[in-house]
């Protein structure tokens, strides 16, 4: 498998690489991970020729999109793919007052639900929050 290969994603006009980089563990999930590694490793993977990267609000409370979209910032928006998840909404929170999970040393935001306005409105605010982690998120055209 070429890592750099573009395959066409289900039926819309998207092409993405054969390989993907999976942010869930730059979200700190069960060990941390500092900035300098998460940023290599996003680095690693864009000079391997990977140019679609997943992340979640799930992830880290939010820290892998808050990773991700730092270490891409500078890029060129036409030349990767960036996919999120939709339905959990992060709020600021108190640290003592948020329960982590397996996360370690997440970002400090509680995360609840948001399905009730349809599948349609939550991801179209979903790309509105992401302005919060660089402003990354599109929708396919």
């Amino acid at each position: 498998m070429i890592a750099s290969q573009k395959n066409k994603l289900g039926r819309v006009d998207l092409y993405v690489t054969a390989m993907s980089f999976g942010g869930v563990a730059i979200g700190n999930l069960f060990r941390p991970i500092c900035e300098l590694e998460s940023d290599a490793m996003i680095q690693r993977a864009w000079d391997a020729g990977i140019r679609y990267y997943d992340t979640a609000p799930m992830y880290g409370h939010g820290l892998s999109e808050l990773r991700i979209g730092h270490s891409l910032r500078r890029k060129n928006r036409d030349d990767f793919v960036l996919s999120s998840k939709v339905g959990r909404i992060l709020k600021p929170k108190r640290r003592s007052e948020i329960d982590f999970g397996p996360w370690i040393e997440a970002a400090p935001f509680e995360m609840t639900f948001d399905y009730t306005f349809g599948a349609q409105h939550a991801v179209f605010r979903r790309v509105a929050r992401s302005r919060r982690t660089g402003g990354r998120l599109q929708l396919p055209r």
